[in-house]
């Protein structure tokens, strides 16, 4: 490896060639905390000479996991095969694929559970309890379950409180456990929770494991929770060197989980301590990063850095408040033409859109699209999760494991079979009693009593044998197995019936994503002899939305914390208006830490711009002033001067004046606290629907066309379409 002072700074050297044996780095934004890992890695085997199978490096994603291998692998004489570098997700899945069966008796060729088949699983439990699925409890047994998870809870672990369903949701928790188990799968929260479950109750495995490591390695340290924590102290063990990488002005996940103290406090547990600090900022020009310091300076819980640069000054940061969000867009909009009429090697993959909500992006998608400017948008449906792909993925699921009842129900009428939601809950019940699963159960029909009529049996006995046959096809194909999987889905029906589904919304085509899955399939096969379809499957399901991120030559729209880790030349940052940005929700639910954490996504927000940064607001999104919103703080607290443009002639809304953001923060969330006082007491019914009209005090007569999350997009008969907050008291559901 190359001589290592003059490729590095003094702060990353020192940090690279360090020998103690607990070491944090704090490495503020752009400082090259990942360059200093992969030196740090290549440093231990090229001059240390440590087996590669005595490092682990633990990654944020798949993503930054693959780069940080190529770029070792580049720098020394290394097999990426020999080199351990995985998410805390990946590590657990590869720790019990190895010791889950001799531990818990659980096959290691266990299914994992994405979100949306947690879901299903969950309702399907509450199905076999005589629970309607309409039912609102299942919808909170979701919440509860996964909450509870979070927090490294099975059913023994959990607390009673006094709310009025405890009993029932505790009922359906020990349950889903139960079914889970019974299908041999493991959701997103078991991965970690049965390998400390392992490590804390088998000596013998704990043993090998917390000795297998000379070296752990940990990026974005800062957004670590305790229960990934508690798994990092059991895997170090008494000869082990600890190196964590992170910055806690840019703990932005507590949300789920994510603890700031971790890091802060990490010397408790692990001393000595070494701190290095990397505040040399190689990304952005003078001005992004002065105005990030300003607005991260305002937080009291920290480690204290100013991030120092010896960039130009470049382009003053650049402010703006439309009086409309149409005006603050159409702002936008013009900024992105300007910058490629002036700049000869301008691209619009150098263009983010960031936002803190995901409700604001359609005036944005609107004028992006008007203006013929070519945009992707992530942080909503993901590739994998599309339905055609999660079809797809289903047949796919079936061939690996014939016992996966989530994937058999997910096709069992996909193409049609005449098999209705009746059948299928008496199909499943029949199953459950002979203590089978779905295929199996078919596969023997004619061992046990059944009411299912003939045409039902034929079709799914015929369904179970293509399934066979194409599970050997697969298993004796060596060259093409992409090839088996694409003839499998033809010739099952799958892929006429996607090719006659109404188009989405969205860019691609539906069959064109089902190509792109095949093409994906025979890269992944054709790369390694030893790829198997198992691994293939986990890796798609532990993706996360950074994942799915490609260069094409499109403006990026995504939420700030999908942004995490990423850079753009060209940042801006859209709908910073009081109540979005720092988030109201946020504020009342976490009043002492809750401005910290909004203020440290903020200053995410604006160091992931490398040469200039726009940050804008709108009188429009107000959940206060009814259509008059004021600036975010986070404008003054940043040294910002918004401008004050004359009033448009075709806007009726008041003008709002700069001053008016000055206004006392504690009465800021006094006036937000008594809105969502008002909201949690009114009476009406709040379980919208697709379909249902309202009635808005100012907009009039609407139908609800989609609903995300809490967030309602409603086609107003005489205002077109906008979205609005379910629980707004501006609006009433009529019948």
């Amino acid at each position: 490896m190359e001589n290592l002072e003059t490729l590095l700074n003094k702060q990353q050297y020192e940090a690279v060639v360090s020998n103690d044996k607990y070491l944090r780095i704090i490495a503020g934004a752009g400082s090259g905390k990942t360059r200093v890992l992969t030196y740090k890695i290549a440093y231990l085997i090229d001059n240390l000479q440590v087996k590669p199978s005595e490092i682990l490096a633990i990654t944020f994603t798949n993503k930054v996991a693959k780069e940080m291998k190529e770029r070792i692998v580049k720098l020394i004489n290394v097999n990426s095969k020999d080199l351990t570098i995985k998410t805390f997700h990946s590590f657990c899945s590869y720790f019990l694929r190895k010791e889950i069966y001799h531990n818990l008796g659980i096959p290691s060729n266990f299914t994992i559970l994405d979100e949306d088949d947690q879901k299903n699983l969950i309702k399907q439990t509450c199905f076999f309890m005589k629970i309607n699925k309409s039912d609102k409890i299942v919808e909170k047994a979701i919440n509860f379950i996964r909450n509870e998870k979070g927090k490294g809870n099975y059913p023994a672990d959990v607390k009673f409180n006094h709310d009025k369903d405890f009993s029932k949701l505790m009922e359906i928790f020990k349950n889903y456990e139960l079914n889970k188990t019974e299908l041999y799968c493991l959701d997103f929260d078991d991965l970690i929770l049965r390998t400390i479950q392992i490590l804390k109750t088998n000596m013998f495995t704990y043993k090998k494991w917390s000795n297998m490591y000379k070296y752990i390695l940990i990026d974005e340290f800062q957004d670590t929770d305790d229960v990934q924590y508690e798994l990092v102290r059991l895997l170090v063990g008494n000869d082990t060197n600890l190196v964590v990488v992170g910055d806690p002005d840019q703990t932005i996940y507590s949300w789920r989980g994510a603890n700031q103290k971790i890091i802060l406090d990490l010397g408790n547990d692990f001393h000595p301590l070494k701190s290095i600090v990397l505040n040399y900022n190689y990304r952005s020009t003078k001005n992004i990063l002065e105005t990030a310091n300003k607005l991260i300076d305002n937080n009291k819980m920290r480690y204290k850095k100013d991030l120092i640069t010896e960039n130009s000054n470049g382009a003053e940061v650049e402010c703006f408040k439309g009086f409309t969000k149409q005006e603050e867009a159409d702002y936008v909009i013009k900024q992105i033409i300007k910058l490629k009429a002036e700049n000869n090697d301008f691209s619009y993959n150098q263009v983010a859109i960031l936002y803190r909500a995901s409700y604001v992006t359609n005036i944005f998608e609107n004028r992006l699209t008007m203006n013929k400017i070519p945009f992707v948008i992530y942080g909503g449906i993901r590739f994998y999760q599309r339905l055609e792909i999660k079809l797809a993925l289903a047949y796919i699921r079936l061939i690996n494991n014939f016992d996966d009842d989530i994937s058999y129900l997910r096709i069992i009428n996909v193409p049609r079979r005449k098999i209705g939601e009746t059948t299928q809950n008496l199909i499943q019940e029949e199953a459950k009693r002979n203590k089978l699963s779905i295929f199996k159960y078919i596969d023997n029909i004619e061992k046990y009593d059944t009411t299912l009529k003939a045409n039902t049996i034929i079709a799914l006995q015929t369904l179970n044998s293509k399934i066979k046959e194409a599970k050997q096809n697969f298993d004796n194909e060596k060259k093409n197995k992409a090839g088996i999987i694409k003839k499998y889905l033809d010739d099952i029906g799958l892929t006429d019936y996607i090719n006659s589904m109404e188009e989405d919304d969205d860019s691609n085509s539906r069959i064109g994503n089902l190509n792109y899955l095949i093409d994906e399939l025979h890269t992944y096969f054709n790369e390694s002899e030893t790829a198997t379809l198992d691994e293939y499957l986990e890796n798609i399901t532990l993706a996360t939305a950074q994942d799915d991120l490609t260069n094409s030559d499109k403006v990026k729209l995504m939420t700030i914390h999908t942004a995490k880790g990423l850079e753009f030349d060209y940042v801006f940052v859209v709908c910073c208006n009081s109540d979005i940005f720092p988030s109201v929700k946020t504020l009342l639910e976490k009043p002492k830490e809750g401005l910290e954490e909004e203020r440290r996504l903020c200053y995410v927000a604006f160091t992931r711009a490398r040469k200039k940064l726009f940050v804008t607001c709108n009188s429009d999104y107000s959940f206060i002033n009814s259509g008059n919103s004021t600036p975010s703080i986070f404008f003054k607290e940043a040294g910002l001067n918004i401008n004050k443009p004359r009033q448009s002639q075709n806007t009726q809304i008041k003008r709002n004046t700069y001053n008016d953001m000055n206004k006392n923060l504690e009465d800021y969330k006094k006036s937000i606290k008594k809105l969502y006082e008002n909201i949690n007491d009114r009476k009406k019914d709040l379980n919208y629907k697709v379909g249902d009209k309202v009635q808005h005090k100012k907009f009039g007569v609407g139908k609800v066309i989609e609903i995300q999350d809490d967030i309602l997009t409603i086609d107003f008969e005489n205002e077109g379409i906008k979205k609005i907050i379910a629980n707004h008291p501006s609006i009433e559901k009529i019948m």
